[in-house]
Order: structure tokens, then C-alpha cells, then sequence
């Protein structure tokens, strides 16, 4: 994937695996969706 050097600057995670993952899923979601200019999709 490519995207933006974008710095993370928090984290969450809890004790429902499921939750955690959800949340990985949400992060890695939106790094697709940043180059250089936030977008709607990552086919854009």
C-alpha cells in the first residue's frame, strides 16, 4: 500500500481480541486512504 508518512500519535487497544482487530482493520483503512490528500476511496 502507499500512502502518506503520517506520524501515529495514539493507540487503542482492550481486552476483545475482536475489538482490537476491528480497530487494526480501521487504522490500516485509513493509511489507504491518505496520499498526500485525504480521499473517498483508495482506488482514487
Amino acid at each position: 500500500m502507499i500512502h502518506s508518512d503520517m506520524e501515529r500519535t495514539g493507540r487503542f487497544e482492550c481486552s476483545n481480541p475482536l475489538v482490537n482487530r476491528l480497530q487494526q482493520n480501521i487504522v490500516w483503512g485509513q493509511r489507504g486512504n491518505f496520499l498526500d490528500v485525504p480521499t473517498d476511496c483508495p482506488a482514487a
